[in-house]
């Protein structure tokens, strides 16, 4: 399995963001979580999942079986804390406590306006987690992906993307995407592809982790050569771009909105140029 994060930060409460190569990619028990949203909030959610895998001493390990539960009460877990602190602690109370007491202590009327506001505030809990890892089975690649609708299965599909980017990246991912068993060499290039071309929307970084899953080995990232490589490969290839050709200057023209024709050709003998340096560089 190929798995793929940017490192870009930014502040929900503004519009600041930096490109800081920020850790999206964790790892627990062989099993690999990308998180989109708040780092915060991503990092919380994977200590709950810590702490339920050690409640009572336990020595299991996350596998096929219990992931996706033990994920979505992590997930939910979270976001009760989450709401709890924003909303409850000037009456120095958690979720439990307000389910339970809330009512006879605050009164109906300030129960019902919490209850509100928190119901309405959980729209602003916008955090993803995707985990990617294997079952039993040698080939059984296992992806699930988590957000306030629930846990989804993305094993059968093959791939999954999320944050502000993952309309692009599943637009991408869907064209080059050849079947779960694909080779790695194409996986590598889709992957890539998928995230470089998510950089076009705002929040999503140039700085680039990939990291190759393979059944019972240890986690291989690619390095900065193989990553500017896959890169120059997509810019080459890849990239969707405006062709050079005098058709298009033909169709303006015949719709009486064509630019100057030797106008035209400079701009084509000039991109020509600039491709021919790129080839050559």
């Amino acid at each position: 399995m190929v798995c793929a994060a940017d490192g870009m930060l930014s502040d929900p409460n503004s519009a600041v963001s930096g490109d800081v190569g920020a850790s999206k990619m964790l790892f627990l028990d062989n099993w690999a979580f990308i998180l989109s949203g708040t780092l915060s909030n991503g990092d919380l959610i994977l200590e709950e999942l810590r702490l339920m895998a050690l409640a009572g001493n336990r020595k299991a390990k996350l596998g096929r079986e219990n992931v996706r539960h033990m994920l979505a009460r992590a997930y939910r877990t979270q976001l009760s804390n989450w709401l709890a602190e924003r909303w409850l602690s000037q009456y120095n109370m958690d979720i439990d406590e307000f389910k339970k007491k809330g009512r006879a202590y605050l009164g109906e009327q300030i129960f019902s306006e919490l209850s509100r506001s928190m119901e309405q505030d959980a729209a602003n809990f916008n955090e993803t987690v995707i985990v990617a890892g294997w079952g039993a089975a040698p080939h059984a690649a296992n992806i699930f992906r988590i957000d306030r609708a629930g846990v989804a299965s993305h094993t059968l599909d093959g791939f999954v993307a999320a944050g502000s980017g993952g309309t692009v990246a599943m637009s991408m991912l869907m064209q080059l995407w050849r079947g779960r068993h694909m080779i790695t060499e194409d996986a590598l290039y889709a992957v890539a592809s998928a995230k470089f071309a998510a950089e076009s929307c705002m929040g999503v970084g140039e700085a680039t982790t990939i990291c190759l899953l393979q059944k019972g080995k240890r986690p291989v990232f690619l390095q900065p050569p193989q990553l500017d490589e896959l890169r120059r490969l997509w810019k080459r290839y890849g990239q969707p771009k405006i062709p050079n050709v005098l058709s298009l200057h033909r169709i303006a023209q015949e719709i009486g909105a064509g630019t100057n024709v030797g106008a035209t050709r400079e701009f084509f003998r000039a991109a020509r140029a600039a491709r021919r340096t790129e080839r050559n560089s």
